[in-house]
């Protein structure tokens, strides 16, 4: 298989983090690919332009990394990525916030790449609000999600390791904490070693 990315691209990470976890890396070729470039081979595998894409045995393509993470853990069984019962729909709604989160804070760093006349200070206020707010239920729910690494384990940590990256000003020591704290013991994982920004 074959998996283009960009190193920073969080939407790319989660899925790295999660071919670590599942051990699956050895199977993976990774390709660097620039999104906005519009490289031929990822405009023929996603018709959206946008990464990360799995380029499948085949040559069959999955894009949309929740796709692709659903993808690969149906090659290697992995309850604890994604546990049955109750406890599926709490993993899957941490991965949508977390997920949304990073749809808001990716788009307010591409909106400052914009000259600052074309700005618009609206969306960047709603997507700056909302990271905010999904801090705070994040911050809020850190100390019920457990030990054992899951799939919105994997989620929050390619979500705040971006903000970090990128936005460093919204995510505030003094306000989040727990975000904080967690984020410095998570990123010690050898899948956030491996995959850092």
């Amino acid at each position: 298989m074959k998996l283009y990315y960009s190193s920073t691209s969080p939407y790319a990470r989660k899925v790295r983090l999660v071919l670590h976890e599942l051990n699956l890396y050895a199977l993976v070729e990774e390709v660097i690919m620039l999104p906005l470039d519009n490289p031929v081979e990822l405009l023929k595998a996603n018709p959206l332009a946008k990464i990360p894409v799995l380029i499948r045995d085949n040559n069959e393509t999955v894009y949309n990394s929740p796709l692709i993470c659903r993808y690969l853990m149906s090659i290697r069984q992995a309850p604890s990525l994604l546990p049955s019962g109750p406890d599926k729909w709490v993993v899957l709604g941490n991965e949508a916030l977390a997920d949304g989160m990073t749809d808001a804070a990716f788009s307010l760093v591409m909106e400052n790449l914009r000259n600052t006349d074309q700005q618009s200070l609206m969306w960047k206020a709603r997507w700056s609000n909302a990271i905010k707010r999904s801090l705070d239920q994040i911050e809020a729910n850190l100390n019920h999600i457990g030990q054992i690494t899951r799939l919105d384990h994997l989620a929050f940590g390619a979500a705040l390791s971006y903000l970090e990256f990128r936005l460093p000003k919204l995510l505030s020591k003094d306000q989040h904490p727990n975000c904080h704290q967690w984020l410095e013991q998570f990123s010690k994982k050898p899948s956030m070693l491996a995959t850092q920004y």
